[in-house]
């Protein structure tokens, strides 16, 4: 598939098209590995789950947060206090969206049974479970199942976990109406948002409706983390806005500022080339409506999963930016960017 940039009069190939494209391939969800360590009635603790590039000494670095199930003051706590509580943390060469799990069975001694488990990658791609961290804990907050009840009613763990994305961390922070209701107005969950959105690198944090009791007890440092978002306490973390956006600010990488005389009308398009099995292209263009070829061009980028394409929205807004400081103006109609076209201004 190649798709160039289309003619006067013609529509641009728009991120929304794109989406289209990836959901119609099945690209659209987003899938992880899932991990579990955790026990049965009469076995010590050991490993259900474990993606093979995860070390099995792994939870000796969480030994931390699974020793949580040994403190008297969660014993009042019940399996939805437990497992709606999460670590993003990175340890053995990859990364975790963890959390412990309190199940309803005891084991002989009458001691509730625990499971360490949630979902990981590989740390090269850390920054994909980063961005999707929100659709995560929306899809994994009670009454969804823990990844032990399953275990205890369907008798395995699937090796992967798919999930839904509605959320973006990137499209102004904000929460759409479908996620559920327990952080649809959580300010926690607001919080959390903008420090993904903002973010320069993954951090380490803890989020949930007790984590900051949960935070008191975990070693931090060791953890790398950094932050805690709690839904009774919801402190904004420190971040630097526009942080994120900058990072990708397609003007630092191959623009030359516009020349046009008169009134020479442009629009902007996004053009996508398939280079291989599931393998993008693309650069950003403007491209002159009343002639022929591309004026002014971005460096190309290579987009292999539907979360890359949050990265297209914030380029987006940057060539918004970069047109109008170099003397563009937008015309009074037009819904979406791609679809505008921009008027140079007159001079004088």
């Amino acid at each position: 598939m190649v798709r160039q940039p289309p003619k006067s009069g013609e529509k641009g190939f728009s991120v929304a098209a794109f989406k289209q494209v990836l959901q119609a391939k099945g690209k659209f969800s987003m899938k992880y590995d899932v991990f579990m360590r955790t026990r049965t009635f009469g076995g010590d603790y050991t490993w259900v789950n474990k993606p093979d590039y995860m070390p099995a000494d792994v939870y000796k670095t969480c030994q931390s947060i699974i020793a949580l199930r040994e403190k008297q003051s969660f014993d009042s706590l019940g399996e939805d206090d437990w497992y709606g509580n999460f670590f993003f943390i990175k340890a053995g060469g990859c990364c975790m969206l963890a959390r412990m799990a309190k199940t309803k069975y005891s084991d002989s001694y009458g001691r509730s049974i625990f499971s360490f488990e949630g979902v990981s990658v590989k740390s090269e791609a850390e920054k994909r479970l980063f961005l999707d961290v929100p659709n995560l804990i929306n899809a994994m907050l009670p009454p969804a199942k823990s990844f032990r009840a399953r275990f205890e009613e369907e008798g395995s763990v699937p090796d992967v976990f798919e999930v839904e994305s509605p959320i973006n961390p990137l499209r102004s922070a904000s929460v759409p109406r479908e996620v559920h209701p327990a952080v649809k107005k959580n300010a926690a969950f607001r919080n959390l948002l903008a420090f993904i959105a903002y973010s320069g690198k993954p951090d380490g944090f803890i989020f949930g409706g007790k984590a900051k009791a949960f935070s008191s007890y975990v070693n931090k440092s060791a953890l790398g983390i950094k932050s805690v978002f709690d839904f009774e306490h919801p402190e904004p973390v420190s971040v630097r806005e526009n942080a994120f956006t900058e990072s990708y600010k397609p003007v630092s990488c191959g623009y030359a500022k516009p020349v046009a005389i008169g009134k020479e009308r442009t629009a902007v398009y996004i053009v996508i080339k398939e280079r291989g099995k599931d393998v993008y292209e693309y650069c950003w263009q403007v491209r002159s409506l009343d002639g022929e070829g591309a004026k002014y061009k971005t460096k190309s980028y290579n987009i292999t999963d539907r979360l890359l394409l949050n990265t297209l929205e914030v380029q987006k807004e940057s060539i918004k930016k970069f047109m109008t400081e170099c003397g563009w103006k937008k015309q009074q109609y037009g819904l979406r960017f791609e679809k505008t076209a921009f008027a140079r201004r007159e001079e004088g």
